[in-house]
């Protein structure tokens, strides 16, 4: 890390291989992750699920879905396979941000698209807002994709369109990681 970079007093920051188990001294009213777990291979989704909720009651949290793209994603996931992960510790989903921001131009589609609040379910039931926005929330519902992403998704196809190439190159194009999702879709569907 380079210290210069930094925009907070550095015995503010605490720097950390996220790949490992953080078991930090205090709790804190919020965590926050947004846009980082995406980058953590797979093996390590449990150990930084269980990193943030030992840091805070409430998280709040977004990854890249399916597809998404973006640098060094090799985790993308659908919010549903984090909130079973959170589950593991008594969290529970609430989807209490997005309505507000979901039509905002200020912020990124992905942030959108992404963001949930994952609490302990005992902390939610003592919290009468919290309550009431996990009353809202449809678990069925986490999975969405933004229609930002939907339109640059179908631009991309129709820029295929009238080229040469055919479905076997097309399916080289794509990383591995969007196949297999591809594929992990296919069989659930």
């Amino acid at each position: 890390m380079h210290d210069e970079l930094l925009l907070i007093p550095k015995s503010c920051f605490f720097a950390h291989d996220l790949t490992q188990y953080v078991n930090a001294e205090r709790r804190f009213d919020l965590a926050v992750s947004l846009e980082v777990a995406e980058h953590l291979d797979k093996k390590y989704a449990r150990n930084f699920v269980a990193t943030l909720v030992n840091l805070s009651s409430v998280v709040v949290f977004s990854a890249a879905i399916p597809s998404q793209n973006g640098a060094h994603h090799v985790n993308e996931a659908w919010p549903d396979y984090w909130a079973k992960l959170f589950k593991e510790h008594e969290y529970v989903p609430i989807d209490c941000i997005r309505e507000s921001i979901w039509n905002s131009e200020d912020v990124a589609w992905w942030y959108a698209q992404n963001i949930i609040v994952f609490a302990e379910k005992q902390y939610v039931l003592k919290n009468s807002k919290l309550r009431r926005a996990l009353e809202r929330t449809r678990a069925s519902q986490l999975s969405i994709v933004h229609p930002r992403k939907y339109l640059e998704a179908i631009r991309r196809i129709e820029d295929l369109k009238g080229s040469t190439l055919g479905l076997r190159q097309v399916l080289r194009m794509l990383p591995r990681v969007r196949i297999k999702a591809v594929r992990k879709r296919l069989k659930q569907g």
